[in-house]
């Protein structure tokens, strides 16, 4: 039996040539630009390319620097990292550390510890409960002596509502920090907590509340969070109430990307379609032009003043997150992708707004007494997202009141 043939001379050559045009194929992209980028979410700025070296120590960082600059400048970079990207995902695998994949095609963040949270392995100290009780009374303490309720609330995470999407292997805890709090206030404080788990967790019977490949809810799990939260407030004001669900209509959107799709750098790839909510009729709120004295750290102010409510209906100072925003406002200036959510009609700070006389919203983390005095509420609503407790309170304890 004779023994196959080695292969040609032609067959090695063959391959040494398509191996140095592989090599070189991201050098020729970047004299005659043969690849088209892939926009890339990689939270960072590229390496700029150096300035030529005039001096001796310039010219030994150079090397360093210049290294630097290409990796992140290749040709066909992004595109090698897109490639990646599809094949980890489809594999099961993230690509990034911030986000966990689900059971297709749910996406949950995982920044901010969210899964030690949620598996039980970083949970609050006492030390850590006593800063939340200490600070939270003190706010509470602080707005009764103005003649001011306060509310504090809690938007959870997607792992805490969704929990039967997370990955198999994925425990989830029987206490979490959201639980260890929620106790330690209930049992050694006068605060109001509204826990928004319970709300979401029963409305999702009817209708998804989140989006798949986002961290945050969608316009129904928004609207289900109003009417909660007006629901707990109607306790100090009988008066308010929600608009019902019949004053809006449900429409399909087109495919989008949310959020933790591009941490992936695979938006325009997994993507989903929802049925956004839209009014019925026009709310009846207008916002107040700006008076150029935002708080300082305030990353998104409004003041709006509502057309319906009378002149009697409380004021109200609201610190909030990026989930009283629209999809929109949480790429703060950013430009849209094609992929992005298509514009959006459903705007929880004009929903709110519209039962007030007058209200203030700003996304910040930080408690602002200063912006409480010069706004003069009747009421103050704090919210935090869910895995954002374990960092602590955030912002001075209020004045003494003596």
């Amino acid at each position: 039996m004779s023994e196959p043939p080695w292969p040609s001379r032609t067959y090695y050559a063959t391959l040494v040539v398509l191996f140095a045009c592989w090599l070189l194929l991201p050098l020729a992209d970047r004299v005659v630009g043969i690849d088209r980028p892939l926009p890339l979410h990689e939270n960072r700025t590229p390496a700029p390319l150096p300035q030529r070296p005039h001096s001796w120590d310039a010219l030994k960082t150079f090397p360093k620097e210049f290294e630097a600059y290409w990796n992140d400048a290749f040709g066909f970079r992004s595109r090698l990292i897109f490639w990646q990207a599809l094949a980890s995902y489809h594999l099961g695998v993230s690509g990034t550390p911030g986000v966990t994949i689900g059971k297709k095609p749910w996406l949950f963040f995982d920044g901010d510890f969210a899964s030690e949270q949620h598996t039980g392995r970083r949970l609050m100290s006492a030390a850590e409960l006593d800063s939340w009780r200490t600070h939270l009374q003190a706010r509470h303490d602080w707005l009764e002596h103005l003649g001011a309720h306060f509310l504090f609330v809690v938007a959870p995470d997607k792992q805490s509502v969704y929990s039967e999407e997370l990955p198999n292997g994925y425990t989830n805890a029987r206490t979490t920090p959201l639980d260890q709090l929620v106790n330690e206030l209930a049992a050694h404080s006068t605060v109001d907590v509204l826990d928004l788990r319970g709300p979401l967790r029963a409305a999702k019977r009817d209708r998804r509340v989140f989006c798949s490949t986002d961290s945050h809810w969608n316009d129904y799990g928004g609207f289900v969070a109003y009417q909660a939260l007006i629901e707990r407030l109607a306790r100090w004001y009988p008066r308010l109430a929600a608009l019902p669900l019949s004053a809006f209509y449900f429409q399909l959107t087109r495919p989008w990307s949310g959020d933790l799709a591009e941490f992936l750098s695979l938006g325009g790839v997994i993507s989903e379609k929802d049925r956004d909510l839209f009014p019925l009729a026009p709310l009846a709120v207008r916002e107040l032009p700006g008076d150029g004295a935002n708080p300082p750290a305030s990353r998104h102010f409004v003041r709006t003043k509502s057309l319906s409510a009378p002149s009697t209906a409380p004021r109200v100072v609201v610190f909030h997150d990026s989930f009283f925003l629209t999809p929109e406002e949480r790429r703060q200036g950013n430009p849209a992708q094609p992929w992005s959510h298509p514009p959006s009609a459903f705007r929880l700070v004009s929903l709110l707004g519209e039962r007030f006389s007058e209200a203030a919203f700003t996304w910040q983390y930080e408690f602002d007494p200063d912006l409480v005095k010069r706004e003069h509420p009747d009421l103050v609503i704090e919210e935090e997202a869910e895995r954002m407790l374990i960092n602590g309170p955030v912002g001075p304890l209020p004045p003494s009141l003596r």
